[in-house]
């Protein structure tokens, strides 16, 4: 839970800090979306559906083809397996985000692209750390834990 909140400050901080690189149109439809999506969409959706797609899904594949290919003998998967597999699934979670931001800006641009994909991204390894070493459930956990953070911090804008 720790985790996602502080992850959760620091999407936060990164939005606040990028913010003046976006065009004001943007902004103002970011947080009008961020207002009119149901808070229980925000908790089942992206805490468990994206975490079973993108940590359980693809970061494990990831992990068991590791494993496959490279490792000799049985016993665990060796740690440096999972590194490729949680930066890969991270990278992933970030560029499944830039539809929603396309859409709301009405097109990419440089500064929305590098604020979604690292944003999302450093989330990302967050919630694969937390699903090698503690488990699915860790990793849904921190996701909503950071979807309190970010949906505070939107109230707060009212």
């Amino acid at each position: 839970m720790l985790a996602g909140l502080a992850s959760g400050v620091a999407l936060v901080m990164t939005w606040v800090i990028a913010t003046p690189f976006f065009a004001a149109e943007f902004v103002e439809r970011a947080l009008d979306f961020n207002k009119f999506v149901p808070h229980i969409v925000r908790f089942l959706y992206g805490g468990i559906t994206e975490e079973l797609l993108l940590r359980w899904g693809v970061m494990t594949l990831l992990v068991w083809a590791a494993r496959r290919l490279l490792h000799k003998g049985d016993g665990s998967p060796k740690p440096a397996y999972f590194i490729g597999p949680i930066l890969t699934s991270a990278v992933l979670f970030g560029v499944g985000h830039l539809p929603i931001a396309s859409l709301l800006n009405g097109g990419l641009t440089l500064p929305v692209t590098i604020y979604v994909i690292t944003g999302n991204s450093t989330f990302g390894v967050v919630a694969g750390f937390l699903d090698g070493k503690k488990g699915l459930e860790a990793a849904i956990i921190a996701h909503m834990s950071a979807h309190i953070v970010l949906i505070t911090a939107v109230w707060l804008t009212l």
